[in-house]
């Protein structure tokens, strides 16, 4: 093999030797492939996003005191967001799957009253 590279791509050669890819042509194939699927944007459908109706805390027990829930339902009482709300009054986004099926059941009973 030899130990230099003949070519007249110079980016190609940076490249080889250690360079970021910052300046240099992007592939576009690659770039075909990565922008395939998302569509033309007069055919997009919209997200179909629902809106919070009412909110309401909830607090769980923890290992240093208890932790303070903002709960988002909807307009049929199915919990859509949680938030946990830090010391300093932030609210945080929370995933609901993180609740066990206990949890959820409180959650709920609070959400009907």
């Amino acid at each position: 093999m030899a130990r230099h590279i003949k070519t007249r791509d110079y980016n190609l050669l940076l490249l080889i030797n250690g360079a970021t890819k910052a300046g240099v042509h992007r592939d576009n194939r690659k770039h075909a492939n990565a922008t395939a699927c998302r569509g033309k944007k007069d055919t997009m459908m919209p997200a179909n996003k629902v809106k919070i109706a009412r909110t309401f805390d909830w607090t769980r027990p923890a290992l240093h005191g208890d932790e303070l829930f903002e709960i988002g339902v909807d307009e049929g009482g199915n919990i859509i967001a949680a938030a946990l709300i830090d010391e300093e009054g932030n609210a945080i986004p929370f995933n609901l799957r993180s609740f066990n099926d206990d949890e959820l059941k409180e959650i709920m009973e609070a959400a009907g009253d």
